[in-house]
């Protein structure tokens, strides 16, 4: 009897599971319910202008320009410019272009020269839009000063060339735009924009070291605490002078780049700041630095201070 019982509730149960399975597959009177609604088009916001804030941005493509097959892709978030970015635009186009990365260093022989494979459209247009002068078409990455020193700034920008994400494209919208960031990347307040000609430059763009030993080559952000500014260098082959008194002009040249570069008549900064030439080796480059005078520290860059107060640390 017990036996039977057992069989008959497993009858049960596998007839139970059947009907079930059977209105999942739709062959029973299973109910559908319908949500009542509309399609709505998507909206993907208005495009980029130049002068738009980058809030975030893929890393760029380090593969040297020549050998890129292909356009950086990544969604990058634009927003207000009032706090912190990753950079701005400083151009735009419908169509697609190339990525470009920082140009030279210290231990090129001309303070203008440039490394050939990362100069495209993009990083001049970077390079211009933070105050460079452009002559005959190209960004002048010397300042000469009263002595006919040429001075090249600290102040080297990243072009990033991005894109329209897949998104936009995928509704028919595509463009192309340039961005300007720091060489390092780095997040920053304020605007790049015409840093060197007249603005004020934000710190991520500036160069600085913690201690005030012209020796110590490591890198601090210029918004960390800091001592020494580098503002910029040259070398005596570039300036023309390569005997003791041209090293000597040199040397006198680096306060009045250091004016131009504040935009101020006493680059001191009232006895602040001590401005000095310093050069690492025999003929190698000569560094234009502001260095503080005392204990205190400073808390951000120096370029374009004019005549607002010392960015001190307390």
């Amino acid at each position: 009897m017990g036996r039977r019982m057992a069989g008959l509730l497993l009858l049960v149960v596998a007839v139970s599971a059947l009907i079930a399975g059977s209105s999942l597959f739709g062959t029973g009177n299973a109910v559908v319910t319908r949500i009542a609604g509309s399609p709505r088009p998507i909206s993907v916001g208005p495009l980029p202008r130049v002068g738009d804030c980058v809030l975030w941005a893929p890393d760029p493509d380090p593969t040297p320009v020549a050998l890129r097959t292909g356009t950086a892709d990544g969604s990058v978030s634009f927003g207000p410019c009032s706090g912190v970015v990753a950079g701005e635009i400083v151009a735009i186009a419908a169509a697609s272009g190339r990525v470009s990365n920082r140009p030279g260093d210290p231990g090129a022989a001309d303070p203008g020269a440039v490394d050939a494979g990362a100069v495209d459209d993009c990083w001049a247009r970077a390079t211009t839009y933070v105050g460079y002068p452009e002559v005959g078409g190209k960004p002048q990455l010397t300042e000469p000063t009263a002595e006919n020193v040429q001075w090249r700034p600290y102040l080297e920008v990243l072009g990033q060339h991005v894109r329209a994400n897949v998104l936009e494209r995928a509704v028919g919208r595509d463009w192309s735009a340039c961005i300007v960031r720091p060489a390092n990347l780095l997040s920053y307040l304020g605007t790049a924009r015409a840093a060197i000609s007249g603005g004020r430059a934000p710190s991520a763009y500036a160069d600085c070291s913690a201690g005030k030993r012209a020796a110590d080559r490591v890198p601090v952000s210029c918004s960390a605490p800091h001592a020494r500014e580098r503002l910029g260098w040259t070398t005596p082959e570039a300036a023309g002078q390569s005997d003791a008194a041209g090293l000597a002009a040199i040397g006198r040249s680096c306060g009045s780049f250091a004016a131009m570069m504040m935009r101020t008549a006493d680059p001191t900064l009232a006895g602040a700041v001590r401005v000095e030439a310093t050069q690492q080796r025999a003929g190698g480059a000569i560094e234009c630095s502001a260095v503080v005078n005392g204990a205190a520290l400073l808390g951000a860059s120096l370029i374009g201070i004019a005549d607002g107060p010392l960015p001190w640390l307390s």
